[in-house]
């Protein structure tokens, strides 16, 4: 379970990843996923982004929320509004890949998509996740 927390605040965190002109200050947000189909209690989440971090937040992701994860970010494609967002996260528990796709603006993102493969006691999983997020105001 552990493991699909640090997967979902990855995912989360993707979803900003690349949108160069979004606002900092404090966001708000709340995950929902399902594993094979059954959906976990939702995530809520805030974090205060800074104006650094809102100038290159895949860096951010990358350097802060991926070694936890080990997921990788593969490939990345972000024409404003829209994300595409491809990953792979494998450690001793599990493998996986998915996509994540959505729009991303300065104040409002919202981000969805499924990673799928094995783990260790489970098998086969599909991890759906569903991200919706907004700006709410300057970090104190």
């Amino acid at each position: 379970m552990r493991t699909l927390l640090f997967v979902a605040a990855i995912l989360f965190a993707s979803s900003f990843a690349q949108a160069q002109t979004i606002n900092p200050g404090l966001w708000k947000a709340k995950t929902v996923i399902k594993l094979n189909t059954l959906a976990l209690p939702a995530i809520d989440v805030d974090d205060c982004i800074s104006a650094n971090e809102a100038k290159d937040i895949r860096k951010y992701i990358q350097e802060n929320l991926i070694p936890e994860t080990q997921c990788v970010i593969k490939t990345w494609d972000y024409k404003k509004p829209d994300l595409k967002v491809t990953l792979t996260c494998s450690n001793s528990q599990y493998d996986s890949k998915g996509e994540l796709k959505g729009k991303v603006t300065e104040k409002t993102f919202n981000i969805a998509g499924t990673l799928s493969g094995t783990h260790v006691m489970m098998g086969d999983v599909d991890v759906g996740v569903d991200y919706q997020g907004k700006y709410t105001k300057a970090c104190k």
